[in-house]
């Protein structure tokens, strides 16, 4: 595994932000500096500009949202999902984030 960062962390926390919307606002006020994919940093973005405008996150809007940055989003936007499997974790991946972040 790569130390300088989890893409698996990455997308289970853009999963999270699809199921609950306290989740989304944390993803939303994360920094920018912790994403290393260029497709999740997008989809990061795309989370933050709708919690901004207050709107509901879920599959569909977030597809619609980030699709003019992202080519073809619903495929790795159902694998986060997928990824995401409980509310509870995200401060444990968050930490994994930082870690990561702290190597590179």
């Amino acid at each position: 595994m790569d130390v300088m960062q989890n893409l698996d962390a990455e997308r289970a926390i853009l999963g999270l932000a699809m199921q609950d919307s306290a989740c989304a606002q944390a993803v939303a006020a994360m920094e920018e500096g912790l994403w290393t994919d260029s497709a999740h940093k997008a989809v990061q973005r795309a989370i933050r500009r709708m919690v901004q405008r207050g709107a509901k996150i879920d599959l569909a809007s977030l597809c619609a949202e980030c699709a003019c940055d992202v080519q073809e989003p619903e495929a790795m936007l159902m694998d986060c999902l997928s990824r995401g499997i409980s509310p509870v974790m995200l401060p444990q991946y968050e930490s994994i984030l930082q870690g990561c972040k702290r190597r590179r």
